[in-house]
This record gives structure tokens, C-alpha cells and sequence, in this order.
């Protein structure tokens, strides 16, 4: 407990968790889309990112998991349930925003 009158330090600085980073490519060749992560690893990540895809009615085609540190840089090949990329920029903004509900 600080001393009565100082602030206390806020939440998201007690733990040093950094912000998910999720970006999306369209690989045209095999016609997948490619979506890579850097987050904090944790136990239960890849549950929670297989709960958002199928949420989004993703199919995840193939993945590459890697960890540095306490970090994860993961790379997902997912496309929609027909087998098609998701080039709907308003989709994957979606299913970013459902997955850092999920990770932040």
C-alpha cells in the first residue's frame, strides 16, 4: 500500500504483459491468409487464439509457433469456412479485436 496522499501504480504496470501485435497478409499463392501474433506467452495461448477463430468460423490451415523469451511470435495460415483467404478488411479487423479481448 503506498503512503496516504501518493498514487498507486497503475495495474497494467505491475505486470510487464506488452500489447498484442496482430498483422494480416494475403499469400496469393496458396491462397491462405496469413496472420502473425507477437504477444506475452502464457499457459492457454493457443486455446484462447483456437477460441477466437472459431468464433470467427476460421479454419486454421497451419501454424508456426515460436517463442523468444517471454514473447510468442506465432503465425497462423488461416482462411474462412468455404477454404477461401479473408480479404474482408472489416472481418479480420474483427477477429484481431476479438482476439486482444482475449490476450489484453
Amino acid at each position: 500500500e503506498p503512503p496516504q496522499g501518493q498514487p498507486r501504480m497503475p495495474r497494467q504496470l505491475k505486470s510487464f504483459q506488452t500489447a498484442s501485435q496482430i498483422s494480416f497478409e494475403q499469400d496469393q499463392t496458396r491462397q491462405i491468409t496469413l496472420m502473425t501474433l507477437q504477444t506475452s506467452d502464457r499457459p492457454g495461448l493457443l486455446s484462447l487464439i483456437g477460441q477466437a477463430f472459431a468464433e470467427n468460423r476460421l479454419r486454421l490451415n497451419n501454424a508456426r509457433i515460436a517463442t523468444a523469451g517471454a514473447e510468442a511470435h506465432d503465425t497462423f495460415a488461416i482462411t474462412d469456412r468455404n477454404g477461401q483467404p479473408i480479404s474482408d478488411q472489416q472481418e479480420l479487423d474483427k477477429l484481431a479485436a476479438v482476439i486482444r479481448s482475449k490476450l489484453d
